[in-house]
């Protein structure tokens, strides 16, 4: 039979618990588990966030091109590009990615500005690497009287810019040319475009913020248990 231990002057003393203190173990086991699992997750998300930067670059620049236009009618009731020719990259308009494009030809699509669905207006390729734009919506539509019986058309909007290597990326265009009153064939000086690149860092920064706030309770959790 098991002798019950004794303290000084034969005083009882209390019978270790050693079902307790396994299952503390038992619970501090879980809670580093935990703690554990919830930093691979944090290490997880934080590689996830970067992905982006690494193999999602936006462009970033401007380009602008001249050429020769036909509208449907005169500037005063135009509501159609039909056609472009000899259209090419102005020189010395680019800049950021679209640098050493210059005179380089394009390109371009009809563009009827009262429709409401758009699609490709230009493109052209350097190589491999391929250059285009695509119209999403149409903002404004501008006729302006000019010296004499000269007027501009000016139609603008938004579109997206896509380059071979490069995520798609929204900016903001112009279209303009000016002719007379009963010009349809025009020349055009006025195609310019310029990216709108806007980091996305809020869903990133809400992903890291929920993983350290678990990190920081089950931190909290740990430390109760073991106190």
């Amino acid at each position: 039979m098991d002798q019950k231990p004794t303290g000084p002057r034969g005083s009882s003393v209390p019978a270790v618990r050693y079902g307790s203190f396994k299952n503390n173990n038992n619970n501090n086991q879980h809670v580093y588990n935990s703690l554990y699992s919830m930093k691979k997750l944090l290490l997880a998300t934080i590689a996830i966030a970067a992905i982006p930067a690494a193999f999602a670059v936006k462009i970033d620049g401007s380009i602008a091109f001249d050429g020769s236009t036909s509208l449907d009618a005169p500037v005063p009731s135009a509501t159609s590009f039909d056609s472009f020719s000899n259209a090419k990259v102005s020189q010395g308009t680019q800049t950021g990615d679209y640098l050493g494009t210059g005179l380089t030809p394009v390109t371009f699509m009809p563009l009827d500005f009262t429709t409401p669905t758009f699609g490709e207006l230009w493109k052209f390729s350097i190589g491999s690497v391929d250059y285009s734009f695509v119209v999403n919506s149409i903002a404004t539509v501008s006729r302006t009287a000019l010296t004499g019986s000269l007027y501009q058309l000016a139609v603008s909007g938004t579109g997206t810019a896509m380059i071979s290597g490069y995520e798609d990326t929204m900016g903001q265009f112009s279209l303009t040319t000016t002719g007379n009153a009963s010009q349809t064939d025009l020349g055009f000086a006025g195609f310019s475009f310029t990216t709108a690149t806007v980091p996305d860092s809020s869903s990133t920064a809400a992903l890291l913020g929920l993983g350290l706030i678990g990190l920081i309770s089950i931190q909290r959790r740990f430390k109760s248990k073991t106190a």
